[in-house]
């Protein structure tokens, strides 16, 4: 309860907050109304341990790149190089985005097979999935989809049993996400555990 109280201020002042500051529409327009078809239901029953397995090898990317971060001289040099190529951002929206592009390619190769959704469908359907199996929130990413995306709700089916699947199997595998992963072990704690 110490911890579940200040959360829910955080969310109101937020909330409250992006009422009054963020326009009121769908933060990624254009999306049309996808219609669920059996091709995209059988589609996200096979995509979603793909998905699992994708998100876990993200999830322990993620995390060796947060250990191994560059120290003493070098975080100055590798900030530049960094900068060079573009500032790393958080981790949200690559996770979200990674599972558009891998439901998207996906999709376009098994509507070769059995044509019936478009494109669109199976990349919201695999962001979803990534960002549930990546967060391991499966309620909250789908939530954050239709929000953003203001459309779906006819795809719920096929985005809720991949994102189940995908979450499923990436907890199986590690239990780790996004966020999780960058954490450091406690203080003594054995190196494997880090």
């Amino acid at each position: 309860m110490p911890v579940v109280l200040p959360a829910l201020a955080c969310s109101v002042v937020a909330t409250v907050t992006s009422y009054l500051y963020l326009p009121a529409r769908a933060t990624y327009l254009g999306i049309p109304q996808f219609h669920l078809t059996w091709s995209l239901m059988a589609w996200a029953l096979l995509a979603g341990p793909v998905i699992g397995l994708v998100a876990v090898v993200y999830i322990r990317l993620i995390g060796w790149v947060s250990h191994h971060a560059a120290s003493g001289r070098w975080p100055i040099p590798a900030m530049i190089a960094a900068f060079t190529s573009g500032a790393p951002g958080g981790l949200l929206t690559p996770t979200l985005s990674t599972g558009a592009v891998l439901g998207g390619g996906a999709g376009i190769l098994w509507s070769m097979a059995w044509p019936g959704s478009p494109t669109g469908a199976y990349a919201m359907t695999g962001a979803a999935a990534m960002l549930g199996a990546g967060m391991q929130a499966p309620l909250a990413s789908l939530v954050l989809v239709l929000e953003l995306t203001s459309s779906g709700f006819q795809i719920i089916a096929p985005m809720m049993t991949a994102t189940i699947i995908a979450t499923v199997v990436a907890r199986h595998i590690d239990g780790y996400s996004i966020y999780s992963a960058r954490l450091r072990a406690e203080p003594g704690a054995p190196p494997a555990a880090e």
